[in-house]
C-alpha cells in the first residue's frame, strides 16, 4: 500500500528497499509468466455459462493446473535459495548493506514470490465466475495485512529479513485459504490428471499465444528494474521503485474494471452479440481513461512537491521526479490499453499482440541498456512510454482492421484523447494558483480539489460515463424524493 512505503525508506533505507523493488518485479513477474495458463482457465470457466462446456472437463483442467502450479512453487523456491549467494555477489552492486543480510533476504522473498503462482491460478477462477467482490475483499485484507503487519514488525526489528518473513507468512496463509475456495469449485474426480491433460490439449493454442504475450508483457513492464539492479547501485534501485510505487496507484484503479469486464466481453463474444461487445467496449474505455487520466496528469506536472509530500524526504524527491513522470505516463498508455487487449483475449486472438510485444522486446534491451548507461534513472524510465506510445499507434491501428473496424478513432478521439485533454487542461490552468509556501495541509487539499476538478472534466468530456452518471443522480434524486 502505497502510505507504507515511505515508512519502510525510513525504516529500513533507500538500498534495503531496493530490494523490495526487486521483489515486486519478481512478483509481477510470477504473476503473468505462468504459460498463459490462468487466463486461460478465466476464460473457460467465464464461457461455461454461454458454451456447451463439460462441467466435469472444466474440474478435472483445473485440478490439473493446480498440480503445475504448485509444483512450479516449489522449483521457484528451490531456485532461489540455492542461487541467493551467486545474486549477491555477482549481480547487485551492494553499497552498506552485508552480503550475509541480503542472502538471507533472498532466501526467504524466494518462496514468498513462488506461492504468487497457485494464488494467480485461485485468483482466475473467481474472476470467471465473476466474483470480482470477493476476490478484491481477499485481495484488500492480504494487502493489508502484509504491509500493516510488515510495518508493525519493523518498528520492533528494522530488518530487510524481518519484512520478507512478514510477507512469506502473509502470502501462505492467502494461498492455503483461497486452495479451501478452490477445492470446493472443483472436487477432487477420478481420472482428474488424465482428464486434464486431454482438455489442455484442447485449449493450448490460446494458453501458448497468452503465455508468450505474458512473458514478453512482463518483460517489457519489470526487466528495467532487474537490469538497473545490475547497472546501478541498489539504492538507485530503490529511487527507481519509488517512483513505479507511484504509478502502481494507477494500476489499483484500472485493473478491477479489466478483471470485471474481461469475463463479461468473453461472454458477449461466445455469444457473437455484436451490439453488446461494442457498448461494453467503448464503456470500459472511456471508464479507464476517466479512471487514469486525471491522477496521471498530476504526477506528470507535479511529481517532485507531490514525492515531497508523500515521503518528506528532499532529496528522494529530487531524484526520484523525472522517473516518476515518464514512468506515470507508459502506465497509464498501458493502462488505457488494457481494453483493446481484452477485446482481443475475448476473441481468442493472440497473434497480434505477440507479434508486437515480440518485436518490442527486442528492440528493448538494447535501448534500455544504452540509455540507463547514458542517463541513469531518467534514461531507464524514457523506454516505458516510448514502448507504450509506440503500441498504442501500431497495435490498435491493426487490431481494428479486424475487430470492430469503424471504431478506431472513436477510441482514439472519445475514449482516450478527449478524457486526456481535459484533465490536461484543467492541471496546467491550476498551475497557476499552487504557491510554493503553503502549508503540507494545504498543498494536500490542493492536490485534492485539482483531482477532483481534472476528473470531472474527464467525465464531462466522455460520453458514455457522462450519460451512466446522469441516469444514476436522476435514480437517485426520484428515491430520495419517493423515499420522502
Amino acid at each position: 500500500m502505497l502510505a507504507f512505503v515511505p515508512i519502510f525508506v525510513r525504516l529500513l533505507g533507500t538500498e534495503a528497499y531496493g530490494l523490495i523493488v526487486l521483489a515486486t518485479a519478481g512478483i509481477s513477474i510470477l504473476g503473468n509468466v505462468d504459460l498463459g495458463l490462468s487466463i486461460t482457465l478465466n476464460r473457460e470457466v467465464a464461457a461455461i455459462g454461454t458454451a456447451d462446456a463439460a462441467h466435469e472437463g472444466l474440474a478435472s483442467l483445473a485440478r490439473t493446473l493446480e498440480i503445475l502450479y504448485w509444483a512450479g512453487a516449489c522449483v521457484v523456491s528451490v531456485a532461489g535459495f540455492a542461487f541467493a549467494p551467486a545474486i549477491t555477489l555477482h549481480w547487485l552492486n551492494l553499497g552498506s548493506m552485508s552480503p550475509a543480510s541480503v542472502i538471507r533476504a533472498l532466501r526467504l522473498m524466494a518462496p514468498a514470490l513462488a506461492l504468487q503462482l497457485p494464488v494467480t491460478l485461485y485468483s482466475s477462477v473467481l474472476l470467471g465466475q465473476g466474483r470480482q467482490a470477493a476476490l478484491s475483499i481477499i485481495a484488500s485484507i492480504t494487502a493489508s495485512t502484509r504491509t500493516a503487519g510488515a510495518a508493525i514488525l519493523l518498528l520492533f526489528h528494522p530488518s530487510i529479513e524481518m519484512y520478507f518473513a512478514a510477507q512469506l507468512a502473509t502470502t501462505a496463509a492467502q494461498a492455503i485459504f483461497m486452495q479451501h475456495g478452490f477445492r470446493k469449485s472443483f472436487p477432487a474426480a477420478p481420472a482428474a490428471l488424465k482428464a486434464g491433460w486431454h482438455e489442455f490439449k484442447r485449449v493450448w493454442r490460446f494458453s501458448a499465444g497468452v503465455a508468450i504475450i505474458s512473458a514478453t508483457g512482463v518483460l517489457m513492464s519489470q526487466m528495467d528494474k532487474v537490469l538497473i539492479s545490475w547497472l546501478l547501485p541498489l539504492r538507485d534501485v530503490g529511487y527507481y521503485g519509488i517512483g513505479w510505487a507511484l504509478t502502481g496507484g494507477l494500476r489499483i484503479l484500472t485493473t478491477p474494471v479489466f478483471n470485471a469486464l474481461f469475463p463479461r466481453l468473453t461472454k458477449a463474444a461466445a455469444a457473437d452479440h455484436k451490439t453488446d461487445i461494442e457498448r461494453l467496449y467503448h464503456g470500459a474505455s472511456q471508464l479507464m481513461s476517466v479512471l487514469i487520466w486525471p491522477p496521471t496528469c498530476l504526477l506528470l506536472l507535479f511529481s517532485q512537491p507531490i514525492l515531497y509530500l508523500w515521503t518528506r524526504d528532499a532529496e528522494l524527491a529530487r531524484i526520484s521526479a523525472p522517473a516518476l513522470g515518464l514512468l506515470a505516463i507508459g502506465s497509464a498508455l498501458n493502462g488505457v490499453m488494457l481494453m483493446p487487449f481484452a477485446l482481443q483475449l475475448a476473441h481468442g486472438w493472440t497473434r497480434l499482440t505477440i507479434n508486437i510485444y515480440v518485436g518490442s522486446s527486442v528492440l528493448m534491451f538494447p535501448g534500455l541498456y544504452l540509455a540507463t548507461s547514458w542517463f541513469g534513472l531518467t534514461g531507464a524510465a524514457a523506454i516505458w512510454p516510448i514502448l507504450n506510445l509506440g503500441y498504442m499507434l501500431v497495435g490498435i491501428k491493426l487490431m481494428h482492421r479486424r475487430l470492430l473496424p469503424r471504431d478506431m478513432w472513436r477510441w482514439y478521439l472519445r475514449d482516450c484523447a478527449a478524457p486526456f485533454a481535459s484533465a490536461l487542461m484543467v492541471c496546467v490552468l491550476l498551475m497557476e494558483w499552487r504557491p510554493d509556501n503553503w502549508s503540507w495541509k494545504g498543498q494536500i487539499a490542493w492536490f485534492a480539489l485539482s483531482y477532483v476538478l481534472a476528473s470531472l472534466a474527464s467525465v464531462l468530456s466522455a460520453p458514455m460515463i457522462r450519460s451512466a452518471l446522469h441516469t444514476f443522480l436522476l435514480r437517485l434524486l426520484k428515491t430520495r424524493a419517493a423515499a420522502g
